[in-house]
């Protein structure tokens, strides 16, 4: 009899431990993350000797990046000439890189920003006119 009570008290002991053990997290549902981030892809096309500013736009995160591929307006290459392509704030220049018309996509990454408009401008130093395809990001 003692044995059979002895039994009985060492399984409740485990049962009452069964609870803790096989617990389990609560299944709460994720939250989507407010994503502040931007992204924008434009064609552009610049006429020879000649610039053009896009539309400003609003950078919210601290790093930003932008990708450009220039080709002439039929989509061939030349090695007469370059593109210039700068990153504005105000009438001020934040970045810029000056490219060939060769179809290279290029990037110019992790360029650190404050919050604000931007704008590009986008220079052709060719004697024809040109198509250039251009990208930006941001990211906190």
């Amino acid at each position: 009899m003692k044995r059979i009570i002895a039994i009985l008290v060492a399984l409740a002991m485990c049962i009452t431990m069964t609870n803790t053990a096989f617990a389990a997290e609560l299944d709460t549902p994720v939250q989507e993350e407010d994503i502040d981030e931007m992204y924008d892809s434009k064609t552009i096309v610049i006429p020879a000797y000649s610039s053009v500013t896009t539309s400003s736009f609003y950078i919210p995160d601290p790093y930003f990046a932008f990708e450009s591929t220039g080709n002439t307006s039929t989509g061939g290459t030349t090695t007469n000439g370059s593109y210039l392509v700068e990153l504005k704030h105000g009438s001020g220049t934040h970045a810029s890189q000056n490219l060939n018309i060769d179809g290279v996509n290029y990037k110019l990454d992790w360029i650190s920003v404050y919050a604000g408009t931007y704008y590009f401008k986008i220079t052709n130093y060719s004697n024809t006119a040109i198509r250039v395809v251009l990208t930006y990001y941001s990211w906190a």
